[in-house]
């Protein structure tokens, strides 16, 4: 399960990390202010359309393990340590359904 137990897309994580770490590079060497786009904007596709398509996909093909999981592992973005993860997902489980 690997990075898969810390987050549900890491290789999302790691791509953005690049595009930010370019960016940050650049910053140093004076580069254009408009070099920002690149980072933003894929952080902008990943977090507001790659990742919902994604788990709508998973939530319809897969369903309750689906579910399961994000239970589990409820950061879609994020490293977060497994232990923190299985809390905090029984955490927001409990507040969705008003038990908290």
């Amino acid at each position: 399960r690997g990075l898969w137990m810390w987050s549900r897309h890491p290789n999302y994580l790691g791509e953005l990390t690049w595009w930010w770490g370019l960016y940050l590079l650049g910053v140093p060497a004076a580069a254009p202010g408009w070099v920002v786009v690149g980072p933003v904007s894929m952080t902008f596709l990943f977090v507001c359309v790659s990742i919902k398509l994604m788990e709508d996909r998973q939530r319809g093909s897969k369903g309750e393990a689906w579910i399961k999981y994000t239970r589990a592992v409820p950061s879609p973005l994020l490293l977060v340590p497994p232990p923190i993860n299985r809390r905090l997902g029984k955490w927001l489980h409990a507040a969705e359904s008003g038990e908290a």
